[in-house]
């Protein structure tokens, strides 16, 4: 498989498709993996494209490799081989390939669908309804699109966020029903899932997680929108500095927060730019690009913003370091919920440093 194939594959995004794609001698194996079991795509064809991807892999000379780069004692070959191998396209296709044949139902077992919305009211983000009990997985996704029906929604929706979870229950040996797995159901696809039992499967790449280490093309100054529908509204963010490129922190965003009126720094790459640090389960960089239309309310002082910084790194560093100072004098801000800085602190900074 074609990296630039499989990169246009699982990113929306023509800039970082772009991006990727130019720089793809600097994606490393782990960035590949992480990309195919956080993407926001059918769980079934992750499990296509990592064994394809597993063809062309050789563990043991990988294991060889980091014995010979590390020299490390002969006692360290079972931790480094153990660790090699659980990173390898083949074992994690072993593993989403168990939870695709998980879907698939023994006499006993039954699905349990739960509607998830997002309440832009809740501190927390969501609201949960009542269990639906299904017999079949098949039967399940008639009750999603039956709900769906009567809930007048879609999975266009960009106003009424929501998603479903399917668990799978299987009785154990005392005879109760026992949760073993649950999907996370989206866009009509099962994305992403996590076992109950954390301790058997501690390794799992594949449950909702935002956290996507990648080089990005974005830069101080730029405006740029966040599609991590459903689990956050879409949001406009401006950049601030992208220093190190593949540092996770690096790519630094001011964003706003309505609830309080303020504006507030956070690192995109871990979604905590959006309010409260209720973070997003799909990265922000499979479907990020430049803001197609132009910032309105508050997010207009964006457009101020960057005429200041004027692609400046330098300015971008030391608007972020000034706000996250003001941010952590809390007793001078006097604030008890999230800190940040005003329009009004903006634009005396500005005036400041422009005189």
């Amino acid at each position: 498989m074609k990296i630039s194939d499989l990169i246009r594959e699982l990113f929306p995004s023509k800039e970082m498709v772009a991006y990727l794609t130019e720089h793809a001698e600097q994606l490393y194996k782990h960035n590949i993996l992480n990309m195919v079991s956080k993407a926001p795509i059918d769980i079934r064809r992750k499990a296509e494209i990592l064994s394809e991807l597993s063809k062309d892999e050789d563990i043991e000379k990988e294991i060889s490799e980091e014995l010979m780069r590390l020299k490390p004692q002969k006692s360290d070959y079972k931790s480094i081989s153990k660790y090699i191998a659980e990173n390898s396209f083949a074992f994690n296709y072993e593993y989403v390939k168990k939870a695709v044949s998980l879907l698939e139902n023994n006499p006993g077992d039954v699905f349990s669908v739960q509607t998830v919305w997002y309440d832009h009211d809740d501190p927390k983000g969501y609201t949960e309804s009542d269990f639906h009990i299904s017999s079949s997985f098949e039967n399940a996704l008639k009750y999603i699109k039956k709900e769906m029906k009567l809930e007048e929604v879609s999975w266009n929706d960009k106003e009424v966020l929501f998603h479903f979870e399917i668990r799978k229950w299987s009785l154990n040996k005392k005879g109760d029903y026992e949760e073993i797995i649950c999907y996370e159901f989206i866009d009509n696809k099962v994305m992403f899932f996590s076992y109950a039992d954390k301790t058997e499967y501690s390794r799992n790449q594949f449950e909702p997680d935002c956290d996507l280490n990648l080089i990005t093309p974005f830069r101080t100054g730029d405006i740029v929108t966040l599609d991590c529908l459903p689990y956050q509204p879409e949001k406009t963010v401006l950049i601030l500095e992208n220093v190190s490129n593949e540092d996770c922190c690096s790519l630094q965003g001011l964003s706003y927060n309505p609830d309080d009126n303020i504006f507030f720094i956070g690192a995109i790459k871990h979604g905590s730019v959006f309010c409260d640090f209720y973070r997003p389960e799909i990265s922000p960089l499979y479907r990020i690009q430049t803001a197609t239309e132009p910032p309105t309310g508050q997010e207009q002082l964006f457009n101020e913003i960057k005429a200041f910084l004027n692609c400046d790194t330098k300015k971008g560093q030391e608007m972020w370091l000034w706000i996250n100072n003001m941010t952590a004098d809390k007793e001078k801000r006097n604030r008890k919920s999230r800190n940040g800085v005003t329009a009004d602190e903006i634009r005396e900074y500005i005036k400041n440093e422009t005189n």
